[in-house]
């Protein structure tokens, strides 16, 4: 008898069906299209061979009954104490292997949960030293930009001590207008000649500590260096 899961299945299909009607005994027609009927098939001639291997285990008993007449005989078949202990044992180990089954799929899950956990407290450390690498970065940064802005400061201020009279009090005009003029109101304002505040304005360009741009018939003056404490 082949021993693969389907024909086990067949066994097992026949056990049930006379297990049902067990201490009955059940006609061998009503038992094979039971057995069809309730499992994935199987052919007549292949029920009526794993009918004949159960019989041969002891685990089915199979009769004749003959008809008054004695012209017609059918085949009774019934379940023993044997049968039904076996059919116990093979639904019992299938609840094992199911019980086994599941328990290996929990631990899979278990295990797997574990792994997830174990990669989402990496991935939140590597995260949180990331985020302390760049708070490190940024303090280092506004470090030199706060140095880099002092010693521009520094150099703006000493530049400012350089300047010679004109010079000065023209940046401090300017810078009293709010660092923005036009160099009209500038003459205006210092009585400074034209021509002399254009050499000192084109001196102090050249030093960049102010801008000038064409507007209209005049220039636009803008500091952009602006030390207050000067």
């Amino acid at each position: 008898m082949p021993g693969d899961t389907s024909e086990m299945m067949i066994d097992e299909r026949i056990l049930r069906c006379l297990r049902d009607f067990y201490p009955v005994k059940a006609d061998k027609n009503v038992v094979i299209p039971t057995v069809q009927r309730i499992g994935d098939g199987g052919s007549i001639d292949q029920i009526s061979e794993h009918v004949r291997f159960l019989r041969d285990q002891g685990w089915i008993e199979e009769s004749v009954l003959k008809t008054p007449s004695g012209k017609r005989e059918t085949f009774q078949l019934k379940i023993t104490p044997s049968g039904i202990e076996h059919l116990r044992f093979v639904e019992m180990r299938g609840i094992r292997e199911l019980s086994l089954a599941l328990t290996e799929v929990k631990n899979q899950l278990t295990l797997n949960c574990d792994q997830n956990k174990a990669d989402i407290e990496r991935i939140s450390q590597d995260l949180e030293r990331s985020k302390n690498d760049l708070l490190q970065i940024r303090v280092l940064v506004e470090s030199y930009a706060g140095k880099a802005k002092a010693e521009k400061l520094r150099e703006e201020r000493l530049i400012i001590r350089l300047l010679c009279g004109d010079e000065k009090a023209i940046y401090h005009t300017i810078l009293d207008a709010g660092g923005e003029m036009l160099q009209k109101d500038l003459v205006a304002r210092t009585k400074m000649s034209n021509a002399k505040i254009s050499r000192t304005i084109d001196h102090l360009e050249s030093r960049g500590i102010l801008t000038k741009e064409r507007h209209g018939a005049t220039n636009r003056l803008r500091i952009i260096v602006n030390v207050l404490d000067a």
